[in-house]
This record gives structure tokens, sequence and C-alpha cells, in this order.
């Protein structure tokens, strides 16, 4: 019976650090993609920003229907997203523009969940940049956060951003370097959803334990 409390605390262990985790990644389209951040604080799920670059903000709010190829997601507002940056990276996107010196890690937590979007615009440049459903009213604003090493001291900047360069000038245009904040309570997910292989690995385990012990007791 021992081996049996060893299995079952050991699966119990996993199982929590898992639910424990503030962030994990979670698969959206393809086995492997984590193309989706699931934040178990708030309990929402949100979608790489990578995955809606090149896609304007008309055509992300047209496929937001049922069928279409963002079903189950919808705009983030900018409180939310300002929210999840300030409660998981530390960043607080209100509190100025621009500041000198090395960027906070919380930037590289950010863009290895997110994705690296404006990468794109030269070398120099790591960052996010996405629109909200606040677009309109912030006049095209975008919610940018991100670092710039073509100095001799590095800048790294956080803004809510109207203008910041040509690559953000419209919530029609199509360009590489933006996407779009989408957020879902778990609608975009399938209604059979499998169980993950861990839990099958763990349970064939406890009944083949449980087998063992059953025979030694009939012997």
């Amino acid at each position: 019976m021992k081996y049996i409390k060893y299995v079952i605390t050991v699966t119990a262990l996993v199982l929590t650090s898992n639910v424990n985790a503030a962030l994990i990644s979670v698969d959206w389209l393809s086995v492997g993609d984590n193309s989706i951040t699931r934040d178990n604080t708030s309990g929402l799920d949100w979608l790489d920003l990578t995955a809606t670059t090149s896609i304007s903000y008309d055509t992300v709010l047209a496929e937001q229907v049922a069928g279409g190829q963002f079903d189950g997601w919808r705009y983030a507002t900018t409180d939310e997203v300002s929210t999840m940056f300030l409660s998981n990276f530390g960043i607080d996107l209100y509190n100025g523009n621009t500041s000198f010196g090395p960027p906070p890690a919380g930037l590289a937590q950010a863009t290895g969940f997110f994705g690296d979007t404006i990468i794109g615009i030269g070398p120099q440049f790591t960052g996010i940049a996405g629109r909200t459903s606040d677009v309109n009213v912030f006049n095209n604003a975008h919610l940018v956060v991100g670092a710039d090493y073509n100095s001799s001291t590095s800048t790294f900047f956080r803004r809510i951003d109207p203008n910041l360069n040509t690559h953000y000038s419209s919530d029609i245009s199509i360009n590489e370097f933006t996407g779009s904040w989408l957020v879902s309570d778990g609608a975009w997910e399938p209604s059979a959803v499998p169980v993950p292989a861990a839990v099958w690995l763990f349970g064939s385990g406890l009944l083949g334990l449980i087998g063992v012990a059953h025979r030694k007791g009939r012997a």
C-alpha cells in the first residue's frame, strides 16, 4: 500500500504544480504550438500576438464570429492588458513612457509568452505591440512594450501609443509588427478536452500498482 500512496502523492504534486503556475503555455491549433498563455490568476487565456500579425484589426474582428478563424476570442481592453502586465511581469504600462538602462526581466518573460513582434523593425529592437478593443477610443492606439539597444544606453519603453511610427499608423492596416490582444474565458476550446498525457501515465501506473498489491494480497 505504501507504493500506492507514493504514486498518489507524486501525482497530486505534479497536477498541483501545473494548476498553481501563474502563467502556463497551452496548445491552440496543433500539438506543441504553445500559442496560448493561460493566466490561472484571472482565469483568462491570451492568444500569442504573433498569431495575429499581418492581419488587420477589422479582419480579426470579423473572424471572431462562430466558425471564424478566431471563434471564441474577443479583443481585450487596454485595462485588461495593463492589469495582466502589472500582475505577471511587474510592468506598469501607465507609468511613464521610457526609462534608460537595461529593460526589466519582465520584458523577456513577456516576449517569451506572447512572441517578439517588433524585432523585425531592426536588430536593435525587441518587444511586442498589439491592438486592443479601445483602439478607436485611443485614436488608433497600440500597447507597445519593448527596448531599444541602438545607443550607448539602452532604452526601455512602454506606452499606449497613438503614433509610434509608420508601422503603427492605422487600425485597419496590415503589418508584421503589430498583433491583436485577443483574450478568452475558454470559449475557444472544443467541447471535448483530451486528458493530458501525464494524467494517463500516472493513472496507468497507479492501476498497475493496485493490481500488483491485489495479487500479493491473494497470495
